[in-house]
Formats: structure tokens, C-alpha cells, sequence
């Protein structure tokens, strides 16, 4: 399998290209003098052809050369385009520029499906561009995805992410955003594909690397993938305005700080909403939850049928234990991950300290209760660190939720009532992240 995961992405982003007389915008001059030579092309040649809509004018070949595309896939980008921009722009009010966005279709390299650059025309204002892959390309690109998808919907994803690009530059033209961040940059042009084509959920294929290994690497070193949160954070606050919001901040501050400014009029860190997305995703009430439980099906060797009733968990526990009462001390992570798709990074192994690596990290634990008697959890951490700790406990489709403060137990009970207690242990920045916990007799 090509290990495409976060690279799959939408190509370079908007970082700004200014280009001399050979750049993109003698490209968009060369297109055009194409158009008007068509007829004195020589026979057998591809012939460049343009699209043009209310809001976007594309261009691209027919023919047999590498860039060649069909006139019917022209029109499903165009149609794709223009469902983004009734959503980001239309409904969601995002600016853009009012002269027409220039788009071409071109076999992308490297498996990217789109790109989107700032030119200088010839009266040196900045445009934006847009490519997006032809269809062949597209195919090619698509065809290892994890995440399963259509052409249509990976096409209307890809209209999106790379329309967000183009309204992240225009944003930053007025001073209400920075492009020196692909953290948020890519992450929020992630967020874009969910919001204009919410029925794709590609937005999970560069999350894999962070649902299978939650604790493997710095939140804010995340680019693609850390469009999970952003969704989320969506959901909970207010859609596409608290996305323009914290684009607003970053032109002020940088990594959580801009997301700290974007949230103090209501009162919420940046760990505040990590902490309750990491324990949306423990009790699973994150949007496409059911998706993301899903995605890794696990052989059953005793199942007559071939129906499907094991999958891998999402995101993996670090430990799993039974309680059977009196004293006991969880200390060591037990559990190795079972799923087949591998991560790019590695959480810690077996029989390793218990300990969040990284900065907004998330370690998940699993406890079952074998007997009815009181349960009394005691969480202990590195005093260096800020630790915050939940508890879930579920049954059937209820679940329960209390907030374990480091060194004051917290006593449940009948805990055997629980076909499972989850533990979420996620970190601020200081410290080293170690801990463990002691179970008791309550």
C-alpha cells in the first residue's frame, strides 16, 4: 500500500508564489492564446478548451496528452466549484475576489489532488489559481484511500479544500489571517471539505495517523489531520464562525495562543476544548463517530457468516484490565495496537511506563469491574505537568462522565453495573507527561 496518508492532501496550499515572466500568470496568458490558435493546431494534438461560470472561469485540454480530460469531468469540477462557493461563500459568508477565480485542470504529481497559488498579473495585483487533477489523476490519487470515496465526492472535497485556500488568501490580503501556519493553513481547508461536502468524510483519511496513535506527535505539528478537531470544535461552537474566528486570531497570535484569543469570550482555553474533544472521542459523540468505529474490521474466527461484528478500536487504549477488587496499580501500557493500517509514528510500547509524550496528547485506558463493590480511582502525575482526566463510564448506549482531578479520588459505584469504564488522560504543554493510577475498595 503507498503510504500517501497525510500527503494525500491538496498539494502545497496557499502559500504565496510570485512569479516572474515565466510564472503562472504567463500560464494564464498561454491558455488563452491557445484557445484563440485551436483551429491552426496540427491534427492529432490536444486542444485546450475553457469553462466558464458566474464565479470561476476553467481551463483544460481534450485530447490523449498527459494533461487530457473529458469535457463531462470539466463540468463536475465546475459544478463541484460552484457548490463550494454556494456554501463557504454563499451561506457561509466567506470573502473572496470578485473577478472570477481562474482554475485549471493538470495531472498532478505525487499523488496530490489540487493545489491553489497566489500570481501577479501584468497590472502586479495578486490572483489566485487553483489546479485540480484531471480525472485520471484523480483516480490514481484516490485509488489507496482507506476512507472509501467516490470520484464525485473526493471532486467536491477537493473544490472545497482548495476554495478555502483561496479564501484563507483573501482573508490574509485584509490582514485577518496568516498563511505562515499550515497547522492551521491545511487544517482548516480540511475542515472546508467536511463543511461543503459532508457526505465524503475524507477529511478522516489524514486523521488515521492521529486516531490510531493519538499520543504519537504534537498536536500543532499536525497539518492535514488536525482537521478532526476543527470539525468537532464546529459542531460544538458555532460552525464556520467559530472557524473564522480563530482565522482572525492567527493574525495576531501563533499555535494556541491565537485559539486561546479566539475562545476567552466564552471563557474556554485551548485545553479546555481539547480535553472535551478528547472525551467526545472516548464516548464516542464526535461527528462521524460511527464511521470512524468502522473503518478496521476484525476477523472473527468463531462467526459462522461473514457479517462483520469486531472492528478495531478507535482510538487504541494504552492499557486494558479487569478490576477484581482490593488494591491495584496501573502503571504500564498492555495493550499493542491491532489495527493493519500502520501509522507513521509510534505510540510507546508493552510494558512501557505510562506517560503523554506529546504536548495535547491522549492516552486512553480501559477497565472492566469484575465485582459489585465500590470502585475508588486515584490518578497521580508528574507535578510538572498540567493532566486532565476524565472518566466514562458506559452502558449500552449511556454513558457517564466525571472529571478526575490528580490526587483526590473519585469513587464509583457498582462499577460492575459498566460493560466498561474509559479513563482520558490528555496534557498541557510542561512537564514530561507521566502517571499512573491506583485502584481501591472504596
Amino acid at each position: 500500500m503507498a503510504d500517501r496518508r497525510g500527503e494525500r492532501g491538496r498539494g502545497a496550499g496557499a502559500v504565496r508564489h510570485e512569479r516572474g515572466p515565466l510564472g503562472r500568470a504567463s500560464l494564464a496568458v498561454a491558455f488563452a492564446l491557445c484557445v484563440a490558435l485551436v483551429p491552426s493546431l496540427p491534427s492529432g494534438a490536444d486542444e485546450a478548451r475553457e469553462l466558464a461560470s458566474d464565479h470561476f472561469v476553467l481551463f483544460y485540454s481534450a485530447g490523449s496528452g498527459v494533461d487530457a480530460t473529458t469535457a463531462e469531468y470539466a463540468a463536475l469540477v465546475m459544478d463541484a466549484l460552484e457548490a463550494a462557493y454556494q456554501v463557504l461563500v454563499v451561506r457561509d459568508g466567506f470573502p473572496v475576489p470578485e473577478e472570477p477565480i481562474e482554475v485549471h485542470l493538470v495531472a498532478e504529481e505525487g499523488g496530490e489532488l489540487g493545489s491553489e497559488v497566489v500570481t501577479t498579473d501584468d497590472e502586479g495585483r495578486s490572483r489566485p489559481v487553483i489546479e485540480i487533477a484531471t480525472e485520471a489523476a484523480m483516480d490514481e490519487a484516490s485509488s489507496d484511500a482507506i476512507v472509501p470515496i467516490s470520484l464525485e465526492d473526493e471532486v467536491k472535497s477537493t473544490a472545497a479544500h482548495e476554495l478555502f485556500h483561496v479564501i484563507q488568501d483573501t482573508l490574509a490580503f485584509q490582514g485577518q489571517n496568516d498563511m505562515s501556519d499550515l497547522s492551521f493553513v491545511e487544517s482548516l481547508a480540511t475542515w472546508a471539505q467536511e463543511e461543503a461536502a459532508p457526505e465524503a468524510d475524507d477529511y478522516l483519511e489524514p486523521a488515521l495517523d492521529f486516531l490510531v496513535a493519538p499520543d504519537s506527535l504534537a498536536f500543532f505539528h499536525h497539518t492535514y489531520g488536525a482537521a478532526i478537531f476543527w470539525v468537532f470544535v464546529a459542531s460544538r461552537h458555532g460552525g464556520a464562525e467559530a472557524i473564522r474566528t480563530v482565522m482572525q486570531a492567527t493574525s495576531g497570535f501563533d499555535g494556541r495562543y491565537a485559539i486561546e484569543a479566539a475562545f476567552q469570550g466564552r471563557g474556554l482555553s485551548f485545553l479546555d476544548l481539547w480535553e472535551a474533544f478528547s472525551v467526545a472521542l472516548a464516548t464516542e459523540t464526535i461527528p462521524d463517530a460511527g464511521k470512524i468505529r468502522a473503518l478496521f474490521p476484525l476477523p472473527d474466527p468463531q462467526a459462522k457468516s461473514q457479517h462483520v461484528r469486531r472492528w478495531v478500536e478507535l482510538p487504541p487504549p494504552v492499557y486494558h484490565g479487569t478490576w477484581n477488587g482490593g488494591e491495584a496499580a496501573i502503571e504500564r501500557v498492555t495493550v499493542a495496537g491491532e489495527t493493519p493500517y500502520a501509522p507513521k509514528f509510534e505510540q510507546d510500547p508493552v510494558g512501557s511506563p505510562l506517560r503523554v509524550a506529546h504536548a495535547y496528547g491522549i492516552d486512553f485506558l480501559h477497565l472492566i469491574a469484575g465485582v459489585g463493590e465500590k470502585l475508588e480511582v486515584t490518578f497521580s502525575g508528574d507535578p510538572g505537568t498540567e493532566f486532565r482526566v476524565n472518566v466514562a463510564a458506559r452502558k449500552g448506549t449511556e454513558v457517564v462522565t466525571w472529571r478526575l482531578a490528580p490526587g483526590t479520588p473519585l469513587l464509583v459505584d457498582q462499577p460492575n453495573a459498566f460493560d466498561e469504564i474509559r479513563l482520558v488522560v490528555t496534557r498541557g504543554e510542561a512537564g514530561t507527561g507521566t502517571y499512573h493510577l491506583t485502584l481501591r475498595s472504596g
